[in-house]
């Protein structure tokens, strides 16, 4: 997201490509609400709207090399969805 906000602020046409429902990641699904509010983290994802960036959500992207088709330049961020229990 932070990538993406600097890109478009610099000038460059840029879409966010988000698998879940909510554009945000770990911030949107990983935290608990009662520690980082959710409104905190839509407002946070609609700064980078506002700058400009495409998102699109609900959008899995499973050939990251057939993004090149459609994009000069593609900077993958895949994030932390799957947790590591602590012995």
């Amino acid at each position: 997201m932070t990538a993406a906000y600097y890109l478009a602020k610099q000038g460059h046409e840029t879409v966010l490509k988000e698998a879940l429902p909510k554009l945000g990641g770990q911030l949107q699904y990983g935290i608990p609400s009662y520690r980082l509010p959710r409104e905190v983290v839509d407002k946070e994802a609609g700064y980078r709207q506002d700058a400009g960036v495409k998102v699109e959500t609900g959008c899995r992207v499973d050939d990251p090399k057939a993004l090149l088709d459609e994009f000069d330049a593609v900077l993958m961020a895949i994030g932390t969805h799957r947790g590591v229990r602590l012995p």
